[in-house]
């Protein structure tokens, strides 16, 4: 009879964390190669369709020069949310950018949007409202004073509902024609290029402006596609659960945004008031 094997005990990390927030000009390189690790370690890997060389089930990674060019390449109008334990480790971060676009409904007016560039939690701290607490952060920014409109592109349910609780909504009660009025005037005016070029899909977009609608039937309602083949396997379980949790509530109660396709990221656009101080 063999000696049975001490099962692996996971490492622990210490809670509560403290939560700070840099304007883009100030973000340090170390921050940036913090970022990046914690990105490369718990962001996800890559799933089937991925192509250029890279493996399904490989790790998604990012270095400090790529994370400044895709979330800092407008260091004046982005800021940098994060989260560490008492011991200085970082187990949470937000990057976003904020824009100008031409109010769609109203065309003399311009609007400032928010948008998430990247939000990140270490897998052994979820489930803490680390996320949430990241993006509450960025409405202390500066760069943030004025933003009419919270944005966001990401394949995870749980980011989505951190954007949401950002504009006191769930993603149970997202206004969708808000998102069908103004989404293709957000990501017109989008200075990050992934953003900008990214396709519409979806049953409140309809066809045209070169945007297109996913197949009749296929569920999606409020997407993009970024030819992002991340695997979906750990969102689709946590929508799954956020789904079964809300049976019998009645119509229009539940996930406002739809199936996920391969490829394809949530897209989340909310009304946001202003705050006066």
């Amino acid at each position: 009879m063999s000696a049975s094997t001490p099962a692996a005990t996971k490492p622990k990390i210490t809670l509560p964390s403290s939560f700070t927030v840099t304007e883009g000009i100030d973000v340090t390189d170390h921050q940036l190669t913090e970022c990046a690790a914690l990105f490369s370690a718990h962001y996800g890997v890559w799933g089937a369709g991925v192509g250029g060389g890279l493996r399904p089930g490989t790790r998604v990674r990012m270095n400090a020069a790529k994370l400044r060019t895709q979330c800092l390449a407008n260091p004046t109008h982005s800021a940098l949310a994060a989260c560490h334990t008492p011991d200085g480790l970082l187990v949470g971060h937000a990057f976003a950018t904020v824009w100008e676009f031409a109010d769609p409904l109203h065309p003399t007016t311009t609007r400032k949007v928010g948008w998430v560039t990247q939000l990140v939690v270490h897998k052994l701290v979820r489930r803490h409202y680390i996320a949430t607490h990241l993006l509450q952060q960025l409405k202390a920014s500066a760069t943030f004073a004025g933003v009419t409109v919270i944005g966001l592109a990401s394949s995870h349910p749980a980011a989505c509902a951190a954007a949401a609780k950002f504009a006191h909504t769930g993603v149970d009660t997202l206004d969708t024609q808000f998102i069908a009025d103004y989404a293709r005037s957000v990501l017109g005016a989008a200075p990050v290029g992934y953003i900008r070029s990214a396709e519409l899909r979806g049953s409140l977009f309809g066809k045209g402006g070169g945007d297109s609608v996913s197949a009749p039937g296929d569920g999606v309602v409020s997407s993009v596609f970024t030819d992002f083949y991340v695997d979906h396997d750990e969102p689709l379980a946590v929508l799954r659960a956020f789904r079964d949790k809300r049976k019998g509530e009645g119509e229009g109660a539940g996930w406002q945004l739809g199936e996920l396709l391969d490829g394809h990221e949530f897209l989340l656009l909310a009304p946001v008031e202003v705050e006066i101080l």
